[in-house]
């Protein structure tokens, strides 16, 4: 069994990364992990992004020696404007997809509780340590 601990935080490296590419699109202070604050009203929501951990293990090994961990995560963006909505979105793609995870479900709404337009979608791909 191994002893190593692999401690990286994907989920900060993720949002780092959107911070960056989002610039002028979505504030840095609205990109949030786990949950969104519920002291934010419905208005105060849009635009924001919501990133979480839906999978994480390993999935490699080197003799007994865990190399590498699959993720798995689960994004959602919330916007006043479809058109917005969506254009996040797709600059969320980009940027995991030059992180090397791949979409693997996609989730276009209205949330009915905020009257947002929702669009949420999942990513997943292996880490290699």
């Amino acid at each position: 069994m191994t002893t190593e601990l692999y401690l990286e935080d994907w989920l900060e490296i993720v949002r780092e990364n959107l911070v960056v590419q989002l610039e002028g699109l979505v504030d840095e202070d609205r990109i949030y992990k786990f949950s969104v604050p519920d002291e934010l009203t419905d208005a105060e929501l849009s635009p924001c992004i919501r990133l979480n951990i839906a999978d994480m293990r390993p999935n490699n090994w080197a003799g007994d020696e865990v190399v590498g961990y699959y993720y798995e995560f689960l994004i959602d963006v919330w916007h006043k404007d479809y058109y917005q909505c969506f254009v996040i979105g797709q600059h969320i793609q980009q940027v995991l997809r030059e992180m090397n995870f791949r979409q693997t479900s996609p989730v276009f709404d209205e949330d009915e509780d905020t009257e947002l337009f929702r669009d949420s979608r999942t990513y997943a791909g292996n880490i290699l340590i």
